[in-house]
């Protein structure tokens, strides 16, 4: 879908309009990447907050921004990027297609008075992304001195430094957390899972909407952002969090043992054939293609050094679960 029909298609729901196939549709849309509900939540938000007055015309986004600063002159501010006016003015253009142009409105006062708040609260702030492609891995130290490690495919964004009451991240993928002390907490959030932590070593894993945590030491907090529904993790425990579903109790495990990639092992424990080809597409940055359909859900556990070869492993993976492989070209296919 594309970014002009995925907005078309959001405002639609939002302003109760959509058709029941279209509500269908978002939902996929929503469900395929913390991306997009990310968007997605933060266009739901902002349209909840505000009743549609009635104004005739729509004026510029640059002319309200440079009222709004008029009248709050006194307040130290920065300049928004021409990248979120464009945001806003693609914006506003869906919300007068749905003929409630004054909403698209309020959302402009709304997110630059927010703006001029995290202003005048003294910082300036920076969102930085970093991200890792198939076969790389990544340490990040952030601002507090926390140090993050990133594993292949991943991606985790954060305020640099970090801004209010709490350090705050979002990760898409799976990344190892060794978070300094401090009276601040320590957000995580990865789809609909948050984890919440003072100071401590954990893991975090979000693929294909599923939201793993295995704490290594110390304590982690577990909730669903959909009920507030909890759990607390200690040493060597972690749970399990499905995209419609609340965290597991916890169970106990040897996290260092299952922590093995981040001494360069790939550690599988009852894993299903999909999520192992998954994980190795990541790891070895190759193309491999899953043909035998009745394996796919055969478990598998299994410990490989990420030194060894691509084709090492499939050997060993497809002698366990009775498959066969070939190489064509740059792909391999399990039969």
């Amino acid at each position: 879908m594309n970014r002009s029909r995925q907005m078309k298609l959001i405002s639609k729901v939002l302003a109760g309009e959509a058709s029941d196939r279209e509500k269908t549709i978002l939902e996929a849309w929503i469900n395929a990447s913390t991306g997009h509900r990310e968007l997605y939540r933060e266009m739901q938000s902002t349209w909840s907050l505000l009743e549609p007055p009635e104004v005739e015309n729509i004026p510029s986004v640059e002319e309200e921004w440079k009222k709004l600063v008029n009248r709050l002159d006194s307040i130290a501010f920065e300049q928004p990027s021409e990248r979120l006016f464009e945001r806003l003015r693609k914006f506003i253009v869906y919300r007068r297609n749905l003929m409630r142009p004054a909403w698209a409105l309020a959302v402009v006062i709304i997110v630059m008075a927010g703006l001029f708040l995290l202003r005048d609260r003294g910082t300036s702030n920076a969102y930085q992304e970093v991200v890792t492609l198939n076969g790389q891995k990544s340490t990040i130290i952030l601002a507090d001195g926390s140090r993050v490690t990133l594993n292949s495919g991943s991606r985790l964004q954060f305020e640099k430094p970090f801004f209010g009451e709490c350090r705050q991240v979002v990760l898409s993928g799976e990344a190892y957390f060794e978070v300094n002390p401090d009276k601040r907490p320590f957000i995580v959030e990865a789809g609909n899972a948050r984890m919440t932590v003072l100071g401590t070593e954990f893991n975090v894993k979000f693929r294909e909407g599923a939201t793993s945590v295995i704490v290594k030491s110390g304590m982690v907090k577990v909730e669903s952002e959909l009920d507030n529904v909890n759990v607390i993790l200690q040493k060597d425990q972690m749970s399990l969090l499905t995209p419609k579903g609340h965290p597991e109790e916890p169970r106990q495990v040897d996290a260092e043992h299952l922590l093995g990639w981040l001494r360069g092992k790939l550690v599988f424990e009852k894993t299903s054939l999909h999520d192992i080809v998954d994980e190795l597409v990541r790891t070895f940055d190759v193309c491999i293609l899953l043909q035998c359909d009745e394996s796919a859900q055969q478990t598998l556990t299994a410990t490989f050094d990420e030194k060894v070869s691509i084709e090492t492993v499939l050997s060993s993976i497809c002698l366990a679960v009775g498959a066969g492989y070939r190489k064509e070209n740059e792909e391999y296919i399990i039969f």
